[in-house]
């Protein structure tokens, strides 16, 4: 059957009324089913982010439920926090610094040491002073996780020019509001959200201090070990 949109408009059938009254809920689901399809995945996709139809809510939170290793792909969630820390290293090795993991803090009394989850040094300026940007990773999504991750950042603020936290996008998503009122509150901590491609978002820039080098000396010694 083939029809002519201006010959039905002539008729005067209100058809979405018609849909509405004389159809039930499952014959309209499939009737969609059979129309949708046809069509192209480009055309799918922005039917289902256009928010007349579904909220961006909806759209994940039924993702999630389907297949929850789709939604992570979906949103640029990484693994773990090894994965999270692999973009942070590039940005680092990009901007001339030498990078290493878990590197312990200088070590006070008999206490264990505590270590960044990425630390990067360079020398700046004239005089080739050292400069180290620490960073703690958290993609715990949960709430507790995020005083945590600012509670260790400023630890390191005794040792390091710039610090940074960085949050996975399923924390943010999660709790965006949390961390950005964080990030307002830590006015010396940097916040950045770091998906599996890259960092997405920077919420705020780390605040840049002077370090004296004697403070810095184990870090850097640990870092050129690699």
């Amino acid at each position: 059957m083939s029809v002519d949109s201006n010959a039905l408009g002539k008729l005067r059938i209100d058809i979405k009324n018609r849909l509405q009254n004389k159809f039930k809920h499952k014959e309209l689901e499939n009737l969609l089913m059979k129309m949708v399809s046809k069509k192209n995945i480009k055309t799918l996709a922005e039917l289902l982010c256009d928010e007349k139809y579904f909220s961006m809510d909806e759209l994940l939170t039924t993702l999630e439920k389907m297949d929850k290793n789709k939604l992570m792909e979906l949103i640029d969630e990484h693994k773990d926090e090894k994965e999270m820390a692999i973009p942070i290293i590039r940005e680092l090795n990009e901007s001339g610094y030498k990078v290493a993991q878990e590197v312990p803090l200088p070590k006070v009394g008999r206490a264990k040491p505590r270590k960044m989850d990425v630390a990067g040094y360079r020398k700046k300026g004239i005089a080739r002073r050292v400069s180290v940007f620490g960073f703690e990773l958290k993609a715990n999504a949960s709430r507790k996780a995020i005083d945590t991750a600012f509670s260790q950042a400023r630890d390191y603020l005794e040792y390091c020019e710039q610090v940074v936290v960085a949050f996975s996008p399923l924390m943010h998503l999660k709790y965006a509001d949390v961390i950005e009122d964080k990030a307002k509150k830590e006015e010396d901590i940097g916040v950045w959200i770091v998906g599996k491609t890259g960092i997405l978002y920077r919420i705020k820039e780390a605040y840049s201090q002077e370090v004296s080098d004697k403070k810095q000396r184990s870090i850097v010694e640990y870092i050129e070990k690699g």
